[in-house]
């Protein structure tokens, strides 16, 4: 069968132009300006009728018509997808009732409630329009399956955002516009099941016959790559993928579903395998919940089959522009899916630059043997993949994850041929287990061996000194904006060689990056963040930190490791725990869960209680390869040129064993308090002769109190309290009167002070 070629297929410029005026506007309204959308639409449909008015006389004016043009479109569907889709579903926030639907994914159990997505369709008993919401309930609802209907009382509301993160911004993307909290649900009779839950049950059932075929750890590893069931693997794994830029191959994305056509294919050949291979993809996104990014991959993988049956050429780049023009036409939120946005630009940059790097490669590296040319192909292919989607998401990163995985053409050379094949082979073993298990447990030996060395290699690259490093820094913003606008310089002059001009980017990019991690090694930054009950203080230098106390539970964790991340840190070499309250530990787990600790220091336990909990802390920091010591005496620690003083209270009342740390060394000081009271605190400073600060942490308890008369006896350059609805007004004139610079956190948020070392 032979394919019908077009030279140069009219609709990909037009469509891109559109898309990329689509994407632009909506971006804009998403992010910054929701409330304008009606002018917005006016202003661009104006500028998109004097770009018809002249388009005939100038090129530029029809690329400019069709960019407005999809600006305007972005706006009309805003306001018309807000209007008659998103606001009647908030209609139903701060209104009470029972409410009934069916759980549409598996719930999340934590230590006292589940959390799960419903798609609820009635209220009260009569029918209302199906919408989704996040719902919390009271126990453990693990045994939920999706499909199975439940009826609670429940209290909706619009998300609430924690600290930096918006939660309304990411729930609407994902087509969940209200959350909803109740104590217990019922369990209601379900007669027809759709088939996007039947498909969901079926991954179920596959993820629990992979764990009968392998142990825990590998098995988790296992379904990520297969289906992107991430919730067996670690907050500490997860944040190594990312470091490392591996990150995407255990998001379902357009890999997936090309390894899946490949296998069909690969079988069936072309002409007798493009049909189940449209079928089986189009199942595999129901089954995986049917995310923008594994949509957008899925409509990829489609026109692509359908082009053969067509007898057609394949067009990747008008595939790619149009599937985004479907994902928002359906859901214009689908902006801010961060999933959607690196899906997206990776897959555009592997389309327009992986081929001539590629062949740019093997031209400037010729070799005549037939084997080890065969093995550079592959080399040369997979590092140009990933050079060129990285260069591509790398806004996306600097700008949504605050760091760039710099180690990532290695990563990627060493695990993703891992990966694929451990995909390809646990594919097959799963499918054999259901028809004879003993088979099947032969067969994911290999693919068990794959993940186990995916699993180790992991954390050894993400461990490599700058692996990644933070994409804050105003050198390494300024580089990659110049690096940018040098690689485009051919597109507008002719002369200058392409090759010249990516080398010369490559070298101010480097450039950038060597300056970057200079500023890092000859700074520390010294942050507080108020994690809803207490106030966390960090110290960062280099890649490591130094972190004291841990929060009240797991949003606590989420803020500090976004922290880290922000401030370009993989590691946390110190973590300190004040005391065994809530609002000090409660998130200690978690956060040793996401990233791992080499030493943690708590006070020595004194109950039961304490003791399970030093317990479990001990078990989480072992899982990262750290250790966990409690003191019951004061601790002295170098630290990159500063000296970490751990002191232990040995007071008789309820301030007994509590840690405060003091971070000495030259013209730098931390001192961070914790809860320690005033009579305490005083006999501490006066003890162990501290008499100034250059950033001090008072954290919550002295946020809303007035202040003891020994402050006045501290020189303190910057002092952070905890918000409160009336902060103390003498609490602030007292830190003034002392020459302080008072500053208060935000709620979940946090503030940071670099200083030269």
């Amino acid at each position: 069968m032979e394919l019908e070629k077009t030279k140069k297929p009219k609709i990909m410029r037009p469509l891109a132009l559109f898309v990329t005026g689509l994407m632009t506007a909506l971006a804009v309204l998403c992010y910054f300006w929701e409330k304008g959308a009606l002018f917005l639409f006016f202003a661009f449909l104006g500028l998109a009728l004097v770009c018809w008015f002249f388009c005939n006389r100038k090129r530029a004016f029809f690329a400019c018509l069709l960019l407005f043009s999809g600006a305007a479109a972005a706006c009309a569907l805003w306001i018309v997808f807000t209007a008659y889709i998103y606001e009647p579903v908030l209609d139903y926030a701060d209104r009470g009732g029972i409410y009934a639907g069916y759980v549409e994914d598996t719930p999340q159990v934590y230590d006292d409630y589940s959390r799960m997505i419903v798609r609820i369709d009635r209220r009260g008993g009569a029918s209302v329009r199906p919408f989704r919401a996040r719902v919390y309930l009271d126990g453990d609802y693990g045994a939920l399956r999706p499909g199975d209907r439940i009826e609670a009382a429940l209290e909706l509301s619009v998300p609430e955002s924690a600290g930096q993160f918006d939660t309304r911004r990411y729930l609407r993307s994902h087509g969940v516009y209200l959350s909803g909290f109740g104590e217990t649900a019922q369990i209601e009779a379900c007669e027809e099941i759709t088939l996007s839950s039947r498909l969901k049950r079926l991954a179920g059932a596959i993820g629990t016959r992979i764990e009968t075929l392998m142990p825990q750890k590998p098995a988790s590893m296992l379904r990520a790559l297969l289906y992107g069931d991430e919730s067996g693997l670690s907050g500490a794994l997860s944040r190594e993928l990312r470091i490392t830029g591996l990150s995407h191959i255990t998001a379902v994305s357009g890999m997936n579903v090309a390894f899946i056509v490949g296998i069909i294919l690969a079988l069936l050949r072309r002409k007798a395998g493009t049909i189940p291979a449209i079928v089986t993809v189009v199942l595999f996104v129901l089954m995986t919940g049917a995310q923008a990014s594994v949509v957008r991959a899925g409509i990829m993988q489609v026109v692509y089959l359908l082009s053969f049956v067509l007898r057609r050429e394949p067009d990747t780049r008008t595939s790619l522009f149009f599937s985004a023009l479907l994902i928002l036409a359906f859901n214009p939120f689908s902006i801010a899916d961060l999933g959607f946005l690196l899906s997206f630009f990776s897959t555009l940059g592997i389309v327009l630059l992986q081929n001539p790097m590629q062949q740019g490669m093997k031209a400037r590296i010729p070799v005549k043997n037939p084997a080890l040319s065969r093995f550079l192909n592959g080399v040369f292919a997979v590092v140009s993949t990933t050079l060129s989607a990285s260069l591509f998401i790398l806004p996306v990163q600097m700008i949504f994850f605050g760091e760039i995985s710099v180690i990532a053409p290695l990563s990627n050379l060493l695990v993703l041929w891992a990966a694929e094949y451990a995909f390809t082979l646990g594919a097959l073993a799963c499918i054999f287990a259901f028809v004879w298990h003993p088979l099947g447990v032969v067969l994911a030996f290999f693919p068990r061996l794959l993940c186990s060395f995916i699993l180790w290699i992991v954390p050894l690259l993400a461990r490599i000194p700058y692996a990644s490093i933070g994409a804050k820094s105003i050198y390494l913003i300024l580089a990659f904006v110049c690096a940018a606008g040098i690689a485009l310089i051919p597109r507008f002059d002719r002369r200058v060689r392409q090759g010249f001009a990516v080398l010369c980017a490559v070298l101010v990019f480097l450039a950038g990056f060597a300056f970057a991690v200079a500023e890092r090694e000859s700074t520390y930054t010294f942050s507080a963040i108020y994690t809803g009950s207490g106030q966390t203080a960090i110290l960062c230098a280099g890649q490591g930190s130094i972190v004291f106390n841990a929060g009240n539970g797991g949003y606590a964790a989420s803020g500090i490791s976004g922290l880290l991340s922000d401030q370009g840190v993989t590691r946390i070499d110190v973590l300190i725990v004040s005391s065994y309250r809530n609002a000090d530990c409660a998130g200690a787990e978690s956060l040793l869960s996401m990233c791992s600790a080499a030493a943690v220091y708590l006070p020595a336990p004194e109950t039961d209680e304490e003791q399970a909990m030093f317990n479990a802390l001990s078990e989480a920091a072992e899982v990262g390869g750290g250790s966990a010591e409690a003191l019951s005496e004061d601790r002295s620690i170098p630290y990159h040129g500063l000296t970490l003083d751990i002191y232990v209270n040995h007071s008789d009342d309820a301030d007994s064993g509590r840690l405060t740390l003091y971070a000495h060394g030259g013209a730098n000081s931390l001192l961070a308090l914790g809860a320690l009271q005033s009579e305490n605190l005083g006999r501490l400073l006066v003890t162990h002769d501290v008499h100034g600060a250059s950033f001090l942490a008072l954290g919550s308890y002295y946020s809303d109190r007035p202040l003891p008369g020994i402050f006045r006896m501290l020189a303190v350059d910057h002092a952070v309290l905890s918000p409160y609805a009336s902060a103390d007004e003498r609490a602030l004139a007292l830190l003034s009167e002392a020459g302080a610079q008072a500053l208060v956190t935000a709620r979940r948020g946090s503030v940071s002070l670099r200083v030269p070392r």
